[in-house]
């Protein structure tokens, strides 16, 4: 029995320690950014006027300049939630 003890506490010894926790899962994007990335102008399948060419580019601008201020806005909450993930 005096020979079993010392072996017994001799494995509890050299057992590995826990693995740390798991970090929480990052929060979900929010919806209006997820959904503002997407969409392209439709370019009709036809010969295309002066003012089509026109009326596309100027929606075209206006497309990527939403999509700027969303990828603004992206970082800007990457940025708000870093602190709590690290």
């Amino acid at each position: 029995m005096t020979v079993m003890l010392p072996i017994a506490s001799a494995a509890c010894a050299s057992r590995p320690p826990s693995p740390p926790p798991k970090p929480p899962p990052p929060p979900e994007v929010p919806a209006d950014l997820r959904v503002c990335f997407g969409g392209l102008t439709e370019v009709p399948d036809r010969d295309l006027t002066v003012g089509d060419v026109e009326r596309l580019w100027k929606d075209e601008r206006k497309r990527s300049a939403a999509k700027t201020r969303c990828g603004e806005r992206l970082l800007a909450w990457i940025d708000a939630i870093l602190p709590g993930l690290r």
